[in-house]
């Protein structure tokens, strides 16, 4: 498992966790010494003797004081959020907000447009303005985009809808999925994929913890 106490990794600076969840800091790894103090680690403001496979005790028992590694939440790729995604970034009189994001998010710019209308279908749109990504939330009410097949245009981490070909619509549950086989279309759409492929995707405005 990616959050198992390795050594190496917490040489090379890797944050580092008590099973009880306590920031531990590598101070310290000494091969020579007692098998119970080659590493050395601070603990709060305490200094703590560990094994090196980071036991605290010598058998490998269960216990709150074991080391691990601690679990970095991954970051979603904003630059890879399709165009035209409503975004809510306020509200008025209680009323959200909704934009428009058009192609450059990702640089905490997003332009967006009047009365609804997207980058296809506005005749004039409003001004560029600055935005901070991360205080964006995803608009529930995505409308439904079409699909000609392609990778997936959904960055990992956001929950989406899809309608696949034979009819059914549904929410992929397998968060780390991105489901690469529905997405692309086959030259021969009645003998492959049984009618799975996806024909229309939007968001549901979730962001997952994948």
């Amino acid at each position: 498992m990616d959050n198992e106490f390795s050594l190496a990794r917490a040489i090379a600076g890797d944050p580092i966790e008590t099973m009880g969840k306590t920031t531990a800091l590598f101070v310290a790894y000494r091969p020579t010494a007692e098998k119970c103090k080659q590493l050395i680690m601070q603990i709060g403001t305490d200094i703590v003797m560990y094994h090196a496979n980071g036991s605290y005790y010598s058998s490998n028992e269960h216990c709150s004081y074991n080391l691990r590694m601690k679990s970095v939440a991954k970051q979603i790729d904003w630059s890879k959020l399709p165009v035209d995604t409503l975004i809510t970034l306020g509200s008025c009189a209680g009323k959200a907000e909704h934009y428009f994001y058009s192609s450059s998010f990702s640089s905490g710019m997003v332009r967006y447009y009047r009365d609804g209308m997207t980058s296809k279908t506005a005749d004039h749109n409003l001004d560029v303005f600055a935005i901070n990504p991360s205080e964006v939330q995803i608009s529930p009410d995505q409308p439904w985009t079409v699909w000609k097949g392609g990778e997936c245009p959904i960055p990992d981490g956001l929950e989406y809808e899809v309608i696949v070909r034979y009819g059914e619509c549904f929410i992929p549950t397998n968060a780390g999925c991105k489901l690469q086989h529905i997405w692309v279309r086959s030259k021969y759409p009645n003998q492959v994929h049984l009618g799975h492929e996806v024909i229309a995707y939007r968001l549901t405005g979730k962001v997952l913890n994948w």
